[in-house]
């Protein structure tokens, strides 16, 4: 923890419950997370890159690739 930080600024965040059902338990693991590895699950499809954008919400090439 940072030596700015105080006690009052660490706060819980708590894993959903269908997560913790799934078997995730990181709390590292954000929404984000899962956008990638979706993203990584239609890149190993035969989707064209425009509908690997189009369905994830990308709006450039850029974005969808990294």
């Amino acid at each position: 923890m940072s030596a700015k930080k105080r006690n009052t600024a660490i706060r819980f965040v708590p894993v959903h419950p269908e997560l913790q059902r799934a078997g995730t338990t990181d709390r590292k693991k954000v929404f984000h997370s899962f956008r990638h590895t979706y993203r990584d699950a239609l890149h190993s499809t035969d989707i064209s890159d425009q509908a690997v954008r189009a369905l994830g919400g990308w709006s450039s090439s850029l974005t969808a690739e990294n």
